[in-house]
């Protein structure tokens, strides 16, 4: 799984990925997603609002913050820096909240946890495709594309 991953256009997912759980479009290509998956998704990430910041409790803070906690501080920062001419403050405000997602499945993990940069990114990845892909194709996508535009190493123009 540590294998290079591929450049693909932001509105496709990549070779393998299925369109929900099961590995069948539920939902026709185009449509919004059913509520079942919306409940789905939602009850996949709820994690995240319980789920302390690994590196805050390693090091003894008191009353750290949640990773949703860190999502949600992320994308107010985006909406309130309206001072950055050209900055696309929605697109900003998707990636923060998009971030982090895949962490209601593998935990927060740091370089102190001895798992390499490929394997976190790999486990990452499979996250992602598996809480993506309960909302369907148009909104799965949607998502998986502001999921995968956190790696500003891989998407300069992100970082301003």
């Amino acid at each position: 799984m540590a294998d290079i991953e591929r450049k693909v256009p932001c509105t496709m997912r990549e070779e393998g990925a299925k369109s929900t759980a099961e590995g069948a479009d539920s939902t026709p290509e185009g449509t919004n997603s059913t509520t079942e998956g919306s409940v789905d998704f939602l009850t996949l990430i709820q994690s995240l609002k319980v789920t302390k910041r690994t590196g805050w409790v390693r090091k003894g803070i008191s009353g750290p913050e949640s990773i949703a906690d860190h999502m949600y501080r992320m994308s107010i920062m985006a909406l309130i820096s309206a001072d950055n001419e050209g900055l696309d403050h929605s697109r900003c405000m998707k990636i923060a909240l998009a971030h982090d997602m895949a962490e209601a499945l593998v935990g927060d993990i740091t370089p102190h946890d001895n798992v390499t940069k490929e394997d976190k990114e790999a486990m990452e990845r499979t996250a992602m495709h598996k809480i993506t892909s309960v909302l369907g194709k148009k909104i799965g996508d949607h998502l998986w594309c502001f999921g995968k535009s956190t790696r500003l190493e891989h998407r300069p123009r992100l970082s301003y």
